[in-house]
């Protein structure tokens, strides 16, 4: 998998809506909860080893970070923003790589568009990556 993660700044929401703190609740992410996540982290990327690999510390400000916002679930943990960060990461890798092959093309609203020619190298790919399957128009 690639090393870099190219980030934009991500969309902080203007008027947060707070949800309540209660621990018996799950962390659960929304839109904004995950752009306040990966703002913070773009913004401390000079803490991330190889790879965009955080420690442990930096998981967990990040954490509070975001749990200064909550707009959906329980509170954030460490290992719950780690675990999101790692998932968002493997979505982009997989997009990134769809994107990047020639003769597929992407659409935001559709995924992946793979013409009947392609299909045998769509189905290569799908076997390699699994869960890119969800990013097909179809297939």
């Amino acid at each position: 998998m690639s090393g870099h993660m190219a980030c934009h700044k991500a969309k902080i929401p203007s008027t947060p809506t707070f949800a309540p703190k209660n621990s018996a609740l799950h962390a659960s992410w929304s839109t904004d909860d995950e752009a306040w996540l990966l703002q913070y982290l773009l913004d401390h990327k000079s803490k991330a080893g190889d790879g965009m690999s955080f420690k442990k510390p930096t998981f967990t400000a990040a954490a509070a970070h975001v749990n200064e916002i909550i707009t959906k679930g329980g509170p954030k943990t460490s290992d719950s923003c780690k675990n999101k960060y790692c998932s968002l990461k493997m979505t982009y890798e997989l997009v990134n790589a769809i994107c990047n092959n020639s003769g597929w093309s992407w659409d935001d609203q559709g995924g992946v568009q793979v013409t009947p020619e392609k299909q045998r190298t769509w189905d290569a790919f799908v076997d390699k990556n699994p869960g890119a399957e969800v990013f097909a128009d179809g297939c």
